[in-house]
């Protein structure tokens, strides 16, 4: 009987909709939710960063990209940003100078997406690229630098600085990766959503279709749970069990009742 409270700041998973909704996976271990908070309540009050959504005027076509467990085919998404890439990052040069923003996290499909997104932007001291291959020391200064140094910082990040990374006075986060996680993407987007005395507002700039399919920050689309399949449709074997007797031809003649085991519609023979 005892009582438990969760806190997250993303209390919904993809195959169940709300942590406390039944679904496909089984029954929800939390059964009710006590109290969401408001986002726009929390930016009117200054407790978050007010945020423009910008979705960009270029889009890598997802269609005809497949799942790979409950998100895109990372190898396959990456091709589609690829062939976009030349374009779209002109497109967010001009919209970095256009809103006068400083410092951004640049969220990429892989690491090769990545460096083209470096090789994009021309050589410069402006950009910096951080992945899993990055040593530590490398990973720290590059943060350090986006943190504290002058001028426009701007990281080219795969995979890391989508959870437990806190720099609030991170203006904006840009979208070169497409994700059907509302998690990855609520999390991604509050790495710039802290408030801080030095900024106005934050960014979010998205070039993956990600604001159209989750809806902006404040106004979110949360996933449906999926529904517990029905049962797989079976069929009954009807062989007679019980032998009675043989005739003169040597024929077996069977009564009784039938064996009724289910089987999968499929199969040839009777699993008993």
């Amino acid at each position: 009987k005892m009582i438990v409270m969760g806190l997250s700041g993303s209390p919904y998973r993809a195959n169940s909709g709300a942590l406390e909704n039944d679904c496909v996976d089984g029954k929800a271990f939390f059964t009710e939710c006590a109290y969401t908070s408001n986002i726009r309540e929390l930016m009117s009050q200054g407790y978050l960063s007010h945020i423009e959504n910008i979705s960009g005027e270029i889009q890598a076509d997802m269609s005809n990209v497949p799942m790979a467990g409950s998100d895109y085919n990372t190898e396959l998404m990456s091709v589609k940003f690829d062939a976009i890439l030349t374009p779209a990052v002109a497109d967010m040069k001009k919209k970095f100078k256009h809103y006068g923003i400083s410092t951004a996290v640049i969220y990429t499909s892989n690491i090769k997406n990545a460096q083209h997104v470096i090789d994009e932007w021309g050589e410069s001291d402006e950009i910096r690229i951080l992945h899993g291959g990055v040593s530590n020391s490398e990973r720290n200064a590059t943060l350090e630098w986006l943190k504290s140094s002058e001028g426009n910082r701007y990281v080219v990040n795969v995979n890391l600085l989508i959870t437990g990374y806190n720099q609030p006075s991170l203006e904006a986060v840009v979208f070169f990766r497409a994700t059907k996680s509302l998690v990855i993407y609520c999390q991604s987007i509050g790495r710039c959503l802290r408030a801080h005395d030095d900024k106005v507002k934050s960014y979010c700039i998205c070039y993956g279709g990600n604001i159209d399919r989750h809806g902006a920050i404040d106004n979110i689309n949360p996933p449906k749970p999926k529904k517990k399949r029905g049962d797989t449709p079976k069929k009954l074997c009807e062989i007679t069990l019980d032998a009675t007797h043989t005739d003169k031809e040597g024929n077996v003649h069977l009564s009784g009742n039938a064996c009724n085991t289910p089987n999968i519609l499929s199969a040839k023979y009777c699993s008993t």
